[in-house]
C-alpha cells in the first residue's frame, strides 16, 4: 500500500505546490462552518431553554 500524503506526486504535479491544497480546502471548510453556524445556535438555544 503506497502512503499518499499532500506531497504524492501526482498531486504535487497537478497542484504545483502542496500549499494550494490548503487554499482551496480552506474557503470550502470555513464555508461549511458558517452554514453549520445556525444550526448549532438553534439546538444551543432549545438547550438553554430547557435547563
Amino acid at each position: 500500500m503506497m502512503f499518499k500524503s499532500i506531497y504524492y506526486t501526482p498531486l504535487h504535479l497537478i497542484l504545483g505546490r502542496p500549499h494550494k491544497i490548503t487554499v482551496l480546502v480552506l474557503p470550502y471548510f470555513v464555508s461549511f462552518l458558517l452554514d453549520l453556524l445556525p444550526k448549532i445556535q438553534c439546538v444551543i438555544s432549545a438547550f438553554n431553554m430547557y435547563s
